[in-house]
């Protein structure tokens, strides 16, 4: 099994160090650590030099006592190979080995070659490689962006590689590049593809050729933007100004800590001590997830997935944000990490809470202390300010994901013609093969014989230790254009059913398939098999709460047409008592009863009278998650109403067995 080097969150450098004529070795590095700093990809040079074992042991000594670690200097030849497997030896703040910096994609064979050879002779550690940005173009890439990534974890193997590590720099001096969004959309996208592999970037903190220096919101900016994206590790560009001159080379300027050892600005570094510090805190709760999706709120950049409609947690008006989905490695628990995209001023933002996403609560974690505040949600919203660049993590409570999933790849299709019975259509989905699938759609299909009039209805099994088709819940969505979008972390089984008025007239056809996103449709659907359940000890608080209510209302109040709409809900829902109708007919009675209460309107008064009151609801209907199914015969929870002509039939629960062909 693979195991990885450490379980702390990263923050190194790539230049770290100025002459150690100017300041000793032992006081850069406690510099280093008192910014933040616990990791270098060069421990003591840049590049080259160190071919010594004394020099090595010394590294080890002084990483020790800090508290940090650092890569063994390697490269593509097999005499660098052997030597650094060598200095590795007993060296327990070495975690790995760096290769190659920005390969081409010509050279990816070899890379792989030797992540592989370097596996092979020291299993503890892991080689490191740093990928080029995707500005580079396909020509340098022999591909595009995502090829490029892919096929170096295919080189190297997934089982070879702790960080797959990028960099992108978006500070320019003629703006800011937000192509950076789509390359650490690829970067998460292939490490989840492969056994969500760490990920690992290089935020900008330094000033060169057609590049700005970037002050401490857009520092903050640039490293939230790699946390939401559920990134496990980063080292800056640089903490100490790289080259010998502003004027040669790339005609490197400015950083942190200018060559010469010197702080020309004391309050960014001191900013950006309080920045590290911040991922640190965050880091323990952050190393244990990964991040599923990262949607973003506005349209406008290539390459990145957008906040779905109807989300479980969308911004209130115009806000330009980046929601992440996170979700634990044994997926016992769900976060999200709301990400201000602005890095010019503070936002102050409301979200809504979806009522059909199982979130009861939020807690804050906050990266000052660590701790965990609670949210307050006031009918469905809560409000945040953002820090300019600010993310903020919050972990979800309530019946949402416990686990995430493994889906079936082909799409589950349940087809019912009903010629002579009315009939409640329903489509069981259990989720059987390990993959990333992102959001899926729930496509409805009938003839213009089946009931036009429907709602659809999602329940969601969210505890693995229910028995299979024990449903927590069972709440109507609302589908656009005949579709409905579901995410599938969200439940081990999904029901889906249409509920529709048992009458005679109610018979036609009807079709509920399940497309998962990203999927093309194959020819042959999966088999399915249907098995007949009865319901059995129906529940009838709820329609009996709303039969009372009704019957408290006075005809004489309301206009005759709303009366009257709403009095043949009532007989509908008086007729559920005689015992021949399933539990989910029960429960839509005397919802669509209390939903018709709530529009009638008032009568008019008679001239002197009081003018009447603004219309209002005038029933709330109980919970339903409170009304109880048998799990016995909830089986795989589809449910069905029938009706025939003559009479009334027992509701059936079509369930699915989805197998592949």
């Amino acid at each position: 099994m693979k195991k990885n080097t450490t379980g702390k969150f990263l923050i190194g450098s790539w230049v770290s160090f100025y002459p150690f004529e100017i300041d000793s070795y032992e006081y850069q590095l406690d510099q280093m650590k008192e910014a933040g700093l616990n990791f270098n990809i060069f421990p003591a040079y840049f590049g080259g030099g160190m071919r010594d074992a004394e020099v090595w042991a010394d590294v080890e000594k002084q990483y020790e006592a800090r508290d940090m670690y650092h890569c063994m200097n390697g490269g593509l030849n097999e005499d660098m190979l052997k030597e650094g497997v060598q200095y590795a030896k007993g060296k327990a703040r070495c975690i790995g080995y760096h290769l190659i910096d920005e390969p081409g994609g010509a050279a990816l064979p070899r890379v792989g070659e030797f992540c592989r050879a370097y596996r092979e002779a020291d299993p503890k550690r892991y080689p490191f490689v740093n990928l080029f940005p995707s500005y580079v173009g396909t020509a340098a890439m022999e591909g595009d962006y995502y090829q490029y990534c892919t096929r170096f974890v295919k080189e190297a193997g997934e089982e070879n590689i702790e960080y797959l590590s990028h960099d992108y720099y978006p500070f320019h001096l003629n703006g800011t590049a937000l192509g950076i969004f789509g390359d650490m959309e690829v970067i998460r996208r292939v490490a989840f593809e492969n056994g969500r592999l760490r990920t690992h970037g290089f935020p900008q903190s330094t000033a060169w050729m057609g590049t700005r220096m970037p002050n401490i919101n857009e520092m903050r900016w640039n490293v939230y933007a790699y946390l939401v994206y559920g990134f496990k590790a980063l080292s800056w560009f640089n903490l100490v100004c790289p080259g010998k001159s502003d004027t040669e080379g790339e005609c490197f300027r400015e950083s942190v800590i200018y060559r010469d050892g010197s702080v020309k600005n004391p309050q960014l570094l001191k900013d950006f001590g309080k920045l590290n510090a911040e991922v640190h805190t965050l880091g323990d709760t952050l190393m244990k997830l990964d991040t599923v999706h990262a949607y973003h709120t506005k349209d406008g950049i290539a390459g990145v997935e957008l906040l779905p409609e109807d989300w479980m947690i969308t911004p209130v008006g115009d806000a330009d944000f980046v929601i992440s989905h996170m979700v634990t490695k044994k997926g016992d628990e769900t976060y999200i990490m709301l990400f201000n995209k602005s890095f010019e001023s503070p936002v102050t933002t409301s979200f809504a809470i979806s009522p059909y996403s199982g979130i009861e609560s939020l807690t804050y974690v906050s990266p000052f202390n660590g701790n965990e505040y609670p949210v307050t949600v006031t009918d469905g919203v809560f409000t945040e300010t953002f820090r300019p660049g600010e993310g903020k993590l919050y972990k979800l409570n309530g019946l949402i994901t416990r686990k995430v999933l493994p889906i079936q790849r082909n799409p589950a299709r349940l087809i019912l013609e009903t010629p002579e019975v009315s009939e409640l259509v329903g489509l069981d989905v259990t989720f059987s093969a390990d993959t990333d699938m992102k959001a899926s759609t729930l496509q409805v299909t009938t003839n213009k014989r089946f009931p036009e009039e429907k709602t659809l209805f999602m329940g969601f099994d969210h505890d693995p230790a229910d028995e299979a088709g024990s449903l927590d819940k069972d709440t109507p969505v609302f589908p656009r254009n005949g579709k409905v979008r579901f995410d599938p972390y969200l439940g081990k089984h999904i029901r889906f059913t249409v509920h529709d008025e048992a009458s005679w007239y109610n018979y036609g056809y009807a079709e509920l398939r399940v497309r998962f996103a990203g999927e093309p449709e194959p020819e042959d659907t999966a088999e399915a098999e249907a098995e007949v359940v009865y319901y059995t000890d129906v529940d009838f608080t709820a329609l009996d709460e709303a039969l009372a209510a009704f019957e408290k209302l006075n005809e004489a109040d309301y206009t005759a047409e709303t009366w009257h709409a709403t009095k043949n809900f009532y007989d509908a829902a008086a007729a559920m008592k005689d015992g021949t109708y399933p539990q989910n007919a029960v429960t839509v009675a005397a919802w669509k009863l209390t939903d018709s209460m709530g529009e009638l309107t008032p009568a008019p008064k008679a001239e002197g009278t009081d003018t009447p009151a603004e219309k209002k609801p005038l029933f709330k209907l109980p919970d339903l998650k409170s009304i109880k199914v048998d799990k016995g015969i909830v089986a795989a929870a589809v449910a069905g109403v029938v009706g025939t002509a003559a009479g009334v039939t027992a509701g059936i629960i079509a369930v699915l067995k989805n197998k592949k062909k």
